[in-house]
């Protein structure tokens, strides 16, 4: 009876330290694992990049990556990356160390030429995020089959892919990304292993994109135009012929411009970023605005990432008046590329209250050090589908008068 009560005991004392081992080796395990964790995740903007779910060599988007405060990543080099378009928005990070080619695939199955992605709008776009601006910058946006961006020698940092569809769906899409970085051996950890660049960022609300209504551009004055002549003689008549690819269709308005002149990111004063004015008509309206930029050559072939401008509208020639409206900035030009193939459109519905009898390129990155030099090409607006103009005259209906009413004459009653 004694042997069997001692043996009951030594194996419940086993038991209890075997359970008190266990119980130790995985919460040193989820320790270290929790660790690795936050230590692998960036700091951007306060918040943190949620890592993709793996599965061997292929991954699927999470579902909450609409911005790019939460995209997935950092990516893989090589990768295959799977998600569905019911979202407008799916952003990616990944991390440039080496220089070296970027290349970007977005492709959807079943759908090798694209033409499904392009029928539902569909757009491939690359940016990252500029700290000093506090906004995000757009590399390269293509909008039409092939989806692919190529990019070479691009400063060693990090960089958003997000993918736009402007009414989603279930389609499925496969996104990969190759650039110049040691591809980790996959595990089955989904947490990245690839090492964090510190890009720490201000913890204010961020803006992705300037508005047209935006009051902090500085409404400018060309000091070689005087600002009493109603008619200016010193601005050439004479109509330009456009240097790269346009279709104007009818009730289209375009203004081209000098593309002899590049105007400056970098540029000691303020006429250095801009162009000369340029004459137009344009009615007050609902208009789809459409730019196209113009370099034929970059000095000593260096990489400019920054090529931008966008469009100021003035209610007087020569850059004079009241400025009315500014368009969003076209996309950074190819270094490959001389021309865009086709104008890109910035607006799909900028309003005008009054009339255009001007326009100014800017460079939308003017104050900033590094040098980006680019020439306005030239500016498409189309009326949009619907006009504010025709809204706002509509004449209201006159209240119909109705005749006035008989009055009864109550008839006595008998006694």
């Amino acid at each position: 009876m004694r042997k069997k009560i001692f043996v009951t005991f030594i194996t419940t004392i086993g038991i209890f330290l075997l359970v008190r081992l266990i119980l130790g080796v995985t919460k040193r395990s989820v320790a270290q694992l929790t660790t690795a964790y936050v230590n692998e995740m960036d700091c951007v903007a306060d918040r943190v990049l949620l890592p993709v779910v793996a599965s061997g060599d292929q991954t699927w988007e999470s579902k909450d990556n609409d911005d790019y405060l939460h995209a997935d990543g950092p990516l893989r080099s090589g990768i295959i990356y799977q998600g569905y378009l019911d979202d407008n928005k799916d952003y990616f990070s990944f991390d440039l160390g080496i220089p070296g080619r970027i290349e970007i695939y977005l492709t959807s199955p079943g759908d090798s030429t694209g033409k499904h992605l392009e029928t539902q709008g569909v757009q491939l776009i690359l940016v990252y995020y500029d700290a000093q601006a506090k906004q995000l910058k757009r590399i390269k946006r293509v909008y039409t089959p092939p989806y692919t961006i190529t990019k070479s020698n691009l400063p060693l940092r990090r960089y958003y892919v997000y993918v736009y569809v402007p009414t989603p769906d279930d389609t499925l899409y496969n996104l990969r990304v190759v650039f110049p970085a040691p591809t980790p051996t996959p595990t089955s950890s989904p947490l990245p292993t690839s090492p964090p660049v510190p890009m720490c960022t201000p913890t204010a609300t961020l803006s992705a994109t300037p508005t047209s209504t935006s009051t902090n551009i500085p409404t400018y004055t060309p000091t070689n135009t005087p600002t009493t002549q109603s008619t200016p003689t010193d601005i050439p008549t004479a109509t330009l012929t456009p240097v790269c690819p346009v279709n104007t269709p009818d009730g289209s308005h375009l203004a081209v411009f000098d593309t002899s002149r590049k105007i400056l990111s970098n540029a000691t004063t303020e006429a250095d970023a801009r162009t000369d004015p340029v004459d137009v008509q344009i009615p007050s309206g609902e208009y789809r605005v459409s730019l196209s930029s113009y370099d034929n050559a970059h000095p000593g072939g260096e990489t400019q990432t920054d090529e931008r401008w966008y469009l100021e509208l003035y209610s007087e020639k020569g850059g004079q008046g009241t400025l009315i409206a500014t368009s969003e900035p076209i996309s950074d030009l190819d270094d490959d590329d001389v021309c865009f193939a086709t104008p890109e459109p910035v607006n799909d519905g900028l309003y005008l209250s009054q009339e255009v009898l001007s326009v100014v390129g800017v460079h939308a990155a003017y104050y900033t050090p590094e040098p980006n030099s680019i020439a306005p090409a030239l500016a498409l607006l189309e009326p949009a589908t619907s006009n504010y103009s025709i809204i706002m005259t509509q004449t209201p209906t006159a209240t119909p008068t109705l005749p006035p009413r008989p009055t009864v004459t109550p008839t006595p009653m008998a006694p």
